[in-house]
């Protein structure tokens, strides 16, 4: 009987602690420097964000009409397609023609 109570126990915090929203690798919040949008690595290999899950994260990296340095955008995307210059509008542009759809891409860093 009190091995039965024990194998009990244990399967009951094995349970509890595999259900906790911590199944992630690493989390990039807002207050960390350039992040637009909070995201996360999952342990499975796909990132997230609130509302959806993709399957890469990309990091492009360009230079700007007259500008001196070169930017960084950081994109979660369920395609490996998304160019610096579609991010680049994005940011410039005021028209949501322009915009991601963010069940496809999503920008969530600007360096």
């Amino acid at each position: 009987m009190k091995q039965i109570c024990l194998v009990l126990s244990l399967c009951v915090l094995f349970a509890l602690s595999s259900c906790t929203k911590d199944d992630l690798l690493k989390k990039y919040t807002t207050d960390m420097d350039g992040v637009l949008i909070e995201y996360w690595h999952n342990d499975n290999g796909s990132w997230s964000t609130a509302d959806y899950t993709y399957k890469y994260r990309l990091v492009l990296t360009g230079r700007l009409p007259s500008a001196v340095v070169n930017s960084e955008y950081v994109v979660l995307s369920n395609t490996k397609e998304v160019t610096f210059d579609q991010c680049a509008a994005q940011i410039i542009s005021s028209s949501t023609a322009d915009w991601f759809d963010k069940s496809k891409t999503v920008l969530v860093e600007c360096h």
